[in-house]
Parts: structure tokens; C-alpha cells; sequence
């Protein structure tokens, strides 16, 4: 964002700015930055979960396994609608 206002852009009148991740300094900084929760404790379940199938031999080591969770974008000051 200051590198944005340093070349004189307005966010988010003139760019959108979202980050990943849900950090706290997003929340803080001027505008707040919208940005993606990925949920990483829910992350981390689903990994341990997979090892331990790994290790009791319910699942080849080698196997892929496709898990997906959830994530929630969390919109605050950095973003808004396009103007066309």
C-alpha cells in the first residue's frame, strides 16, 4: 500500500489490494487489508490425519489424496467494485 501511494495511487479508489493468509498487521495498517483466511489449524488436522493413516498402513505412502477446506475471503478497506 505505500508503495502504491508512493507512485500516487488511492487504494482502493484507484487499486485493489488483497492478501492471503488472514494476518493481524493487515488489520491494523492503513486501509485495512482484505485479504483470504485459509483456516491453517484445519490445515495442519488434515495433515496429521493423513500421516497417521500413512503410519498404521491404511494408505500407500506414495498415494495421493486430494483434501480440500474451506477458506473465507474477509473484505475490509483495501478493496472495492471496479469502475468500468
Amino acid at each position: 500500500c505505500d508503495a502504491a501511494g508512493g507512485l500516487g495511487l488511492k487504494i482502493p479508489d484507484n487499486l485493489s489490494v488483497i492478501g492471503y493468509g488472514n494476518l493481524p498487521l493487515g488489520q491494523w495498517k492503513y486501509p485495512a487489508i482484505s485479504t483470504v483466511n485459509q483456516f491453517p489449524c484445519e490445515i495442519g488436522r488434515s495433515a496429521v490425519q493423513l500421516l497417521f493413516k500413512q503410519i498404521e498402513g491404511k494408505i500407500e505412502k506414495k498415494a495421493v489424496e486430494t483434501i480440500l477446506t474451506k477458506a473465507e475471503l474477509i473484505v475490509r478497506q483495501s478493496t472495492a467494485k471496479t469502475h468500468k
